[in-house]
């Protein structure tokens, strides 16, 4: 909470590079989910162009591919309040979370600034790696058969797409998540 809040993808990325160099001397698998997505693709790209151990797998979970141009609905410029309101829609947060206006009062800022980078966020370039992917969703999610199949363009394999129920947040079902698992790790690292 004492450091200031990330203003693109390029301050994330700076922390993450830090860390991700001292893991590649094993196979690894990169997973995020919305801009976490973005930020394994960004990586990925960054050891690709370092020539750096590449993962042995990526997924990429309910997010548009990388150089979606509006990729989400815009509102980081809202009101706290409104904003707070928004969230509650897309789910994802606990309610008594959201409903804690001391809390939220902390949180709302830091929040605010991972849905610009976001709603901001297009890669320069496309660039065509050599990763094994899979990309999934949430068959609720605002996120259209066509926009996860432009995933197919980032890599020289076709991603394996899988969707499952519930809408952004789907990784949060139990259920839900152990299918995750067993479909990541269905095939062993090599």
């Amino acid at each position: 909470m004492a450091e200031p809040a990330c203003m693109n993808i390029q301050d994330y990325m700076d922390d993450i590079w830090q860390d991700i160099k001292s893991i590649t001397d094993k196979p690894f698998i990169l997973f995020g989910h919305s801009m976490g997505a973005l930020l394994a693709y960004e990586v990925i790209k960054k050891l690709d162009a370092h020539k750096i151990c590449m993962p042995v797998k990526a997924v990429f979970s309910a997010a548009k591919s990388p150089w979606k141009n509006n990729r989400a609905k815009l509102i980081s410029h809202l009101r706290d309040n409104d904003f707070i309101n928004e969230l509650k829609i897309k789910g994802g947060f606990p309610e008594q979370i959201l409903n804690n206006k001391e809390l939220m009062e902390l949180c709302t800022p830091y929040i605010k600034s991972d849905y610009s980078i976001v709603e901001d966020y297009c890669s320069e370039k496309k660039y065509k790696l050599s990763v094994s992917s899979i990309v999934l969703s949430g068959m609720d999610d605002e996120i259209s058969d066509n926009e996860l199949a432009e995933w197919g363009d980032v890599f020289s394999q076709v991603p394996e797409i899988h969707s499952f129920p519930g809408g952004h947040f789907f990784i949060n079902n139990d259920n839900v998540l152990d299918d995750i698992i067993s479909l990541i790790t269905k095939q062993p690292c090599e």
